[in-house]
């Protein structure tokens, strides 16, 4: 049960945090072990990386948009 408890807290911090991060909060001695056992991508992450990804173009797309007009004004609609 403890092993699935800090396997747990090892993999939310690496989806949070970067890895030489969660090598040390592990306390692993080589980060090869922390990547080996840390690093997979879940379909949760690539979800949010979409999410990202869809947010970021919007975002641009509107900022292009914004400054086309030339009012100085960056506007994101949704």
């Amino acid at each position: 049960m403890m092993h699935g408890f800090r396997k747990s807290c090892g993999q939310n911090w690496a989806n949070h945090l970067p890895m030489n991060v969660v090598k040390e909060l592990m306390g692993h001695a080589d980060i090869s072990t922390t990547a080996k056992f840390y690093s997979a991508v879940s379909k949760e992450h690539e979800a949010h990386t979409q999410w990202v990804t869809d947010v970021i173009g919007k975002t641009a797309i509107c900022v292009v948009q914004s400054r086309s007009t030339k009012t100085g004004r960056i506007r994101i609609s949704r």
